[in-house]
């Protein structure tokens, strides 16, 4: 175990664990209560890997993404979402403030960015519609230095799926983490000393479309938080896929509504990255 895991909180781990990335390599990783496998969205040569490793049910299926907010932003197709929503999601600085590093965003992209990206890492609906889902990493504290290295060595497309065969529950704790990549011959694991235990399963991940914003899973605290998160923007919280594992038991001044908006958030990550 000692010579796959390495601290996702130690830059040299983080770096040497992005040259992996640029050889084409996965790279394993503990963040926030789940395990995942890291890539290079461009190389055809780890997602072959990946479909390998994970089996028949993963081929075909794309990638989240780890972009930065502004770069999200540009790709983001402001006729395929709500007018009440432009002021958030086209406004990278804003919707970084509200959601940065708590969930993963589904929401439709420029059909000429859907065409130019890497056919894995995006969704086509019927009617013509290109989505990207994707993680702003932007304030996780506890893969700070992981996103700095992947930027250092630039990595066009970090992304990442989660540690698993497809078909069964993520991994969620560190020694089945090492165990799996070890199997699989995936020679670094990132996890997180400083990690706390309670934080199990995967993000939250809402959908934003021309109806507006949907909670569609539930992931680490409450949903109820994103309405106190979003404050002025309103999310259907109506019809949503509960978490598998048991919520992080919040503290009462984070869920009377009183504290909101990016001090919620702040307080919130604090919580959860420990």
């Amino acid at each position: 175990m000692e010579k796959t895991f390495k601290s996702i909180r130690d830059l040299g781990a983080c770096t040497n664990a992005a040259r992996q990335i640029e050889s084409g390599e996965v790279v394993g990783s503990y963040i926030r209560g789940v395990c995942g496998l890291w890539i290079d969205g461009a190389s055809a040569k780890a997602i072959d890997l990946i479909d390998e490793i994970k089996g028949e049910k993963r081929a075909n299926r794309p990638f989240g993404t780890t972009l930065d907010g502004a770069e999200f932003a540009r790709m983001i197709d402001p006729d395929q979402i709500a007018a009440s929503t432009r002021g958030l999601f086209l406004d990278a600085d804003q919707f970084r403030s509200r959601l940065g590093s708590l969930c993963f965003l589904r929401i439709p992209i420029r059909k000429q960015v859907g065409m130019e990206l890497p056919p894995r890492l995006v969704s086509q609906t019927e009617e013509g519609t290109y989505w990207l889902q994707n993680w702003i990493p932007w304030g996780c504290r506890s893969s700070q230095l992981w996103m700095e290295a992947l930027q250092g060595q630039k990595i066009e497309f970090p992304s990442a799926t989660s540690m698993n065969v497809s078909g069964n529950p993520e991994l969620v704790e560190q020694e089945a983490g090492v165990e799996f990549c070890e199997a699989q011959g995936i020679t670094i694991f990132l996890g997180d000393p400083e990690s706390r235990y309670e934080v199990k399963g995967s993000f939250p991940i809402l959908q934003v479309d021309n109806a507006g914003i949907h909670l569609i899973r539930e992931g680490h605290f409450p949903g109820i938080l994103f309405r106190y998160l979003l404050q002025e923007w309103e999310i259907d919280l109506s019809d949503y896929k509960p978490a598998k594992y048991p919520l992080v038991q919040i503290p009462k001044e984070l869920q009377s509504g009183a504290m909101a908006g990016d001090p919620l958030r702040l307080a919130l990550i604090a919580h959860l990255d420990g």
